[in-house]
């Protein structure tokens, strides 16, 4: 899950910290113009657990937390995406649209050992992707699948994301332009991020998956 180099050295997984399921909700928000599509997600996570590190860590020359020493961790992962897309297929019954976005991780890691001093491991990173979105309907039904994506590597940063959203959605209320969906998917995203600090000689990384089924509730109009 994360990894540092001099000055702070460790290593730890979402296993070896015994962190379990998150169960927080999600929140988008679209508007669409002729055939452009403008979308903003914001998917927040939160994973609490008790565990160990798989390697001691270390800042300077004393050890922060040996790795058979219990700790309880605290892990918050944000990530806002914005996006907008053009739609190449737009018909009444189906819809393809291309197009590009921005987004930001935020990472928020408190661990608290049995004995010692918490650490406290922030940031954010802001990275670009490409995306693509499919949407096939059969009356009250629907198909969405969406696929998102890049790796980028510059100097001596590099991220890579991949994203892949399915769900299908059945409108069950509609009253002239207002209509409510009720929908079901799966998610997968996955976050690499690499920086090597030339002039400390410091190197951290960190790369994490969430995956997992929900549901939710739309309305469009």
């Amino acid at each position: 899950m994360f990894s540092f180099s001099p000055p702070l050295g460790g290593a730890a997984t979402a296993d070896s910290l015994g962190l379990g399921s998150s169960s927080e909700p999600d929140a988008a928000i679209g508007v669409r113009w002729k055939r452009l599509d403008v979308r903003f997600v914001y998917l927040p996570s939160r994973f609490q657990g008790d565990g160990v590190l798989l390697q001691s860590l270390d800042f300077g020359s004393g050890p922060v937390i040996d790795n058979t020493t219990p700790i309880s961790s605290d892990l918050k992962v944000a990530m806002t995406l914005a996006n907008i897309e053009y739609l190449l297929l737009k018909r009444s019954d189906m819809d393809l649209g291309v197009g590009v976005g921005i987004g930001q991780v935020e990472l928020d890691i408190t661990m608290t050992p049995q004995t010692g001093n918490n650490v406290d491991i922030s940031g954010d990173v802001p990275f670009g992707y490409l995306s693509g979105t499919f949407r096939k309907r059969w009356g009250k039904l629907a198909l969405n699948l969406g696929l998102q994506g890049l790796s980028v590597s510059q100097s001596s940063t590099s991220v890579a994301y991949k994203s892949m959203n399915i769900a299908g959605t059945y409108r069950f209320w509609q009253r002239e332009k207002l209509g409510f969906d009720i929908l079901a998917g799966y998610r997968y995203v996955d976050f690499d991020y690499e920086f090597d600090d030339d002039n400390s000689s410091a190197r951290s990384a960190t790369n994490f998956e969430l995956t997992g089924p929900y549901v939710g509730l739309r309305a469009a109009w």
